[in-house]
């Protein structure tokens, strides 16, 4: 194996332990053992284990704006359809990237060069998002324009729940009904975007 297969590798072991077990819970020897390395091996490659983890969701915040500035933008005709659209887009990448996300959720409050390196993805972005917000705006039909941020961090969190319901179910963890399981991927889309573009009445009339 070369080096940069065997640092692929270290990632991809690293990504996987460090979701099911958490950042504290993943030993190195543990990765080196899943990587098919020896654990010296890691460190040859990275500083420390938390260097590791942050090579583990780099890719995330890299690419996650120019792909939401391609795909909706460019595949909308009106407000709704970006809105299903952009919904749409976070719930694939949850889906895609799972493991990801999962680290993010559960190291961001934790570890510090996270948030330094999210704070870094925002500001390097801030063009990007005041442009969709503005491409949002410039439709018309926007009434609302105080607190874009947390009415979209609304939307990120209701699909990373809508997300692990079949994951939390199974393991016990949490209880849901039937009828909440199964929820299509189209229902749960169709019925957040019109909660958030018409509120708890469902319509715009």
């Amino acid at each position: 194996m070369n080096e940069t297969n065997t640092k692929k590798s270290i990632i991809e072991s690293a990504r996987t332990l460090f979701a099911r077990r958490g950042f504290k819970g993943a030993t190195t020897a543990e990765i080196a053992k899943s990587a098919g390395i020896s654990e010296g091996t890691i460190y040859r490659h990275f500083e420390n284990k938390e260097e590791l983890m942050m090579e583990c969701v780099k890719p995330i915040f890299e690419n996650m704006i120019d792909i939401a500035e391609h795909k909706i933008f460019t595949e909308a005709y009106n407000l709704r359809d970006i809105m299903y659209k952009g919904l749409e887009l976070r719930l694939n990448l949850f889906v895609e990237n799972y493991d990801t996300f999962r680290i993010i959720f559960n190291e961001l409050p934790y570890s510090d060069k996270m948030k330094n390196q999210y704070m870094d993805f925002l500001l390097t972005n801030e063009g990007k998002l005041t442009k969709l917000i503005g491409d949002m705006k410039s439709m018309g039909e926007i009434k609302r324009s105080r607190n874009f941020l947390i009415f979209a961090l609304g939307q990120f969190l209701a699909l990373w729940m809508y997300t692990n319901f079949k994951d939390w179910s199974n393991k016990k963890e949490v209880k849901f009904s039937d009828e909440m399981l199964n929820i299509s991927k189209e229902h749960i889309l169709d019925d957040l975007t019109d909660f958030f573009m018409y509120g708890i009445a469902g319509n715009k009339d």
